[in-house]
């Protein structure tokens, strides 16, 4: 996978999305979601990268790797949304974003 002409590229992206029920509530997580090979900026990131993780692409805008958006009380409902590769293409002068490219997303959430 390529995006911009290279500036991110990985053999492989894995969004995972789980919603559950349990004994004390619900839950949602991300669990089994990574990466093989990324590279941002001609550098190398871990298969697990933290959740949220916000990189500047200078001159394109920023990168939020792991994103992961949670919705719900955790007590009646819990969801989440995660976006593996979320890129927000910005004016270079005015920062105003222009346009947003998403690759690897799920979605999961539980109600009562």
């Amino acid at each position: 996978m390529s995006i911009l002409n290279g500036l991110i590229t990985a053999d492989n992206v894995t969004a995972i999305a789980s919603s559950d029920r349990n004994a004390t509530g619900v839950e949602s997580g991300a669990d089994g979601s990574g990466f093989v090979n990324l590279v941002v900026n001609a550098v190398p990131m871990a298969s697990d990268v933290a959740p949220n993780t916000q990189l500047p692409l200078p001159g394109v805008g920023y990168v939020v790797l792991n994103e992961q958006q949670i919705t719900g009380d955790g007590v009646s409902s819990s969801g989440i949304t995660v976006n593996m590769i979320h890129v927000v293409l910005q004016d270079v002068l005015t920062g105003l974003t222009t346009g947003e490219i998403i690759v690897g997303s799920a979605k999961s959430a539980v109600g009562s």
